[in-house]
C-alpha cells in the first residue's frame, strides 16, 4: 500500500521504515471512506481542532513535477509554512527556522534538499521551472518556484525534493482547491488515541469524504509511515484509494426476442495507480466491462463508481463531460484523423476545452516529448509507423490529464517489437506519471507489463491477485 504524501512524489525514497524503527511510533492512519477520493477539504481544519483531546492539527498536500526533462523526477510537498508539520518527521526532514520563515514571506518560494541542488545546480535566489500534469488556472502545467533556502533530507532519493507553500499550491491549480492529500493530528493523551480516533470518525462519517482509521501497527502500513511523536494521528488520502468500483453490475442486450446477459453481478475494485489487465476468450465480457468503466455504455442494474462519480445515474451530456475530464481511451486501431498531423490530432481534446491557442500548443508539445515523438509532431498518420500512431494515440488519450486510462487491446494491431514498446511506455506511465490503467487483452504477454491480471469467463471475473510484473520496461 502506498501513500499519497509521499507515493505521490515520484522517484524517491522516503526511508520512513528506518524512521519507524528509531521512533517506535504509535501512529493511527485515518482515511477517507468514500470510493474514489483522493483529496480531504480543507475545511476539516476547525471541526479537527475542536474535537476533545486533539492538541494541534497540520496539513500537507503534493505535486509530482519533471525538471527539463521527463526522467528528472521531482517532488514537491506543499505545507503551511507556520505549522508543526516538520517538527513531526525530524528524522527524514530538517529545516532552520530562517528557512521557514523565508518560505512563509515568499509566495511562490521553495526549499530544495542539499542533494537535489546539488544534482540540478539549483540556489538560493535561483528559479525553478517544473512540468506537471496538474494544470494551473490558465490551463498551463508549469510550475516555477523561487528558491529561498535548503531542507536537509537524511534520506535523499533518485529524484529532488521540493518543499513549497501550499497556499501557492491551492491557489493557482485548476482543480481540487480547498482540499489536502492529509492532515496529521496529535492528540493531548496517548492513552485516549484509540477513543479520538473513533471521534473523528464519527464526525465526518455523513461528510461527502468520510474518514477510515487503521493502526500503522498493522502490517504495510507500519513499513511505510512513521513519526517520532507517539501521539500522532494522520488523516491521508491514500493513492490505494479505489478509482473505479463496480457492485452487483449487470448488463443485457436485447436482440430481437432474444436477451443476452453479458455480464452476470459482477463485482470490481481498481485502487488508484494499480495497471489492471483484463484477459478472456472472445465473448466474456471484456470489453463490455471496459465500456462501462469509461463511460461508453451503461449497466442494466448495479452501481458504476469512477473517479468518485456514480457514472450511471449522469445523463448523456454530463457523462460526456465526465469522459472529456476523467477517461483516456486507446484503441487497436488508433482513431487517428488521417489529414490532420501527429500535433494537431493530439489538440483534438483541447479545442473543447478553454485554453488558448498558445497554451494548447505547450501542452501538446510536452504530451509529444512524454511518448518521445518531439521529431514528428509535424508527421501525418500515414506517415508513422503502426507503433507511432499508437504513441501518437497515447499522447492524445493523456493531453488532458485524465483519471484513468483505458487501453482496448493497445497491441493488438503491431508487431512483437512494436507491442513491447508500447506496453513499456503504457508500464511507464502507470509507474512514473501514476496513472491508473485498466487494459483489456487476448495476450499474456501485454498482460505480464500489469501489476494485477483478472480473467473473465462467461461474464463474470475469475479472482487475481496484486503482483510484481513479469515484463518491466
Amino acid at each position: 500500500m502506498t501513500f499519497a504524501l509521499f507515493g505521490v512524489l515520484q522517484g524517491m525514497k522516503t526511508g520512513v521504515a528506518d524512521a519507524i524503527a528509531k521512533a517506535r511510533a504509535d501512529v493511527q492512519f485515518v482515511g477517507p471512506s468514500v470510493q474514489g477520493a483522493a483529496h480531504l477539504p480543507l475545511a476539516y481544519l476547525q471541526q479537527l481542532k475542536s474535537i476533545p483531546g486533539v492538541k494541534r492539527v497540520s496539513f500537507a498536500d503534493s505535486l509530482a513535477g519533471t525538471y527539463q526533462k521527463p526522467t528528472q523526477q521531482v517532488g514537491v510537498l506543499a505545507i503551511e509554512p507556520t505549522s508543526m508539520w516538520m517538527t513531526l518527521v525530524p528524522d527524514l526532514f530538517q529545516v532552520l527556522p530562517k528557512g521557514l520563515e523565508a518560505l512563509r514571506r515568499t509566495r511562490t518560494g521553495a526549499l530544495v534538499t542539499a542533494d537535489a541542488a546539488k544534482k540540478y545546480g539549483w540556489h538560493v535566489g535561483g528559479r525553478i521551472a517544473l512540468s506537471s500534469s496538474t494544470l494551473q488556472n490558465n490551463g498551463s502545467g508549469t510550475w516555477v518556484f523561487d528558491v529561498v533556502g535548503t531542507v536537509t533530507d537524511h534520506e535523499p532519493g533518485e529524484g529532488g525534493l521540493i518543499v513549497a507553500n501550499y497556499s501557492y499550491l491551492d491557489e493557482a491549480r485548476a482543480r481540487d482547491k480547498g482540499t489536502v492529500r492529509n492532515f496529521y493530528v496529535v492528540v493531548s493523551d496517548p492513552k485516549r488515541a484509540a477513543a479520538v480516533s473513533d471521534t473523528i470518525d464519527r464526525t465526518f462519517a455523513n461528510s461527502a469524504a468520510g474518514t477510515r482509521t487503521q493502526s500503522f501497527r498493522d502490517g504495510a502500513v507500519l513499513k511505510t509511515l512513521g513519526f517520532r511523536d507517539r501521539t500522532v494521528f494522520v488523516l491521508v488520502a491514500a493513492e490505494a484509494l479505489l478509482v473505479c468500483s463496480l457492485h452487483n453490475v449487470i448488463k443485457r442486450y436485447t436482440r430481437g426476442h432474444q436477451t443476452i446477459e453479458v455480464l452476470h453481478q459482477l463485482d470490481l475494485e481498481v485502487p488508484a495507480g494499480q495497471f489492471l489487465a483484463l484477459m478472456g476468450p472472445s465473448g466474456s465480457g471484456k470489453t463490455t466491462l471496459l465500456n462501462l468503466i469509461g463511460g461508453l455504455d451503461r449497466p442494466t442494474a448495479g452501481e458504476v463508481i469512477v473517479a468518485g462519480e456514480r457514472i450511471d445515474e449522469l445523463s448523456s451530456g454530463q457523462l460526456a463531460k465526465w469522459r472529456s475530464r476523467h477517461v483516456g481511451f486507446v484503441f487497436q486501431f488508433y482513431n487517428l484523423m488521417p489529414m490532420l498531423s501527429a500535433e494537431r490530432n493530439i489538440e483534438l481534446p483541447l479545442l473543447l476545452t478553454s485554453l488558448s491557442s498558445a497554451q494548447r500548443k505547450r501542452n501538446v508539445a510536452a504530451a509529444l516529448e512524454l511518448v518521445g515523438l518531439t521529431s514528428h509532431a509535424k508527421h501525418k498518420p500515414a506517415e508513422l509507423s503502426g507503433g507511432q500512431q499508437q504513441r501518437v494515440a497515447i499522447a492524445r488519450a493523456l493531453i488532458a490529464d485524465p483519471t484513468l486510462l483505458v487501453c482496448d487491446e493497445p497491441t493488438g494491431d503491431l508487431d512483437r517489437a512494436s507491442a513491447s514498446d508500447i506496453l513499456g511506455l503504457i508500464q511507464v506511465l502507470n509507474r512514473q506519471q501514476g496513472k491508473t490503467v485498466v487494459m483489456v487483452t487476448h495476450d499474456q504477454k501485454a498482460a505480464d507489463y500489469a501489476s494485477r491480471i483478472l480473467h473473465m469467463d462467461k461474464g463474470q471475473l475469475v479472482d487475481g491477485a496484486e503482483r510484481s510484473a513479469v515484463v518491466t520496461a
